[in-house]
C-alpha cells in the first residue's frame, strides 16, 4: 500500500501547462458526447467524478442530473482546478 507522502511531490503525468490544458479541453469535448450516452445520467442522479481535470465532464453531467441531482468533480492537481470551469 502506498503512502500519502510518497505522492506529495509528484507530478502529474500529463503535464498541466496551459498548452495542455488546451489539449486536454479539445479531447474531452469529443470523448464527453460518447461518455454521456454510455453513463446516461438522468434527473436526480448524483455523479462523483473523481481527477475531473478542468471539470468539462462534470459540467455536462450536472446539467444532464437536472435541479433534482448533482455531480462533484474533484481533482488533486492545484493548477487544473484553479483553472476549472
Amino acid at each position: 500500500m502506498s503512502s500519502a507522502s510518497e505522492y506529495k511531490d509528484s507530478t502529474y503525468t500529463h503535464g498541466s501547462s496551459a498548452g495542455e490544458h488546451r489539449r486536454f479541453f479539445l479531447l474531452n469535448y469529443l470523448l464527453n458526447k460518447k461518455c454521456l450516452r454510455k453513463l446516461n445520467p438522468a434527473p436526480g442522479d448524483r455523479v462523483l467524478n473523481i481527477g475531473c481535470g478542468l471539470g468539462q465532464f462534470s459540467s455536462v453531467v450536472a446539467q444532464a442530473t437536472d435541479n433534482d441531482g448533482y455531480a462533484l468533480g474533484m481533482e488533486r492537481n492545484l493548477q487544473q482546478y484553479t483553472q476549472s470551469i
